[in-house]
């Protein structure tokens, strides 16, 4: 839960590295609280439970992303791949790869900081 948490913390942050284990735990936990508000919001006859946890995830979601592409060596500008047909694809890929071994230019390898191994 504290790779969650680090993400929250770094939630307006698009400068820096984020690993692979904090981007998709907090992809995963956003998805399945999505989902979650969706069943409320289904429940109670309205679906604004869901459309406002979307916003309220959207930047730090765009944010972790950011930083996921920096930290394989790419800027974060190719995240607006996302936003075009088939390009969202190619983003999840990116996703999946490692972190660069070695510092990079947005920063030092997240794997070789303290307290985040």
């Amino acid at each position: 839960m504290r790779w969650y948490v680090n993400a929250w913390k770094n939630c307006v942050n698009f400068r820096g590295r984020a690993r692979r284990r904090e981007y998709w735990t907090f992809q995963l936990v956003n998805c399945v609280l999505a989902l979650g508000m969706l069943a409320l919001g289904g429940a109670a006859g309205s679906d604004a439970p869901y459309f406002a946890f979307i916003a309220v995830v959207l930047v730090p979601s765009i944010a972790a992303g950011v930083r996921r592409l920096h930290d394989i060596g790419r800027s974060g500008w190719w995240y607006l791949l996302a936003f075009v047909p088939f390009g969202g694809l190619v983003v999840f890929v990116w996703s999946f790869i490692d972190s660069d071994p070695h510092g990079n230019k947005y920063g030092d390898n997240p794997k070789s900081l303290p307290g985040l191994a």
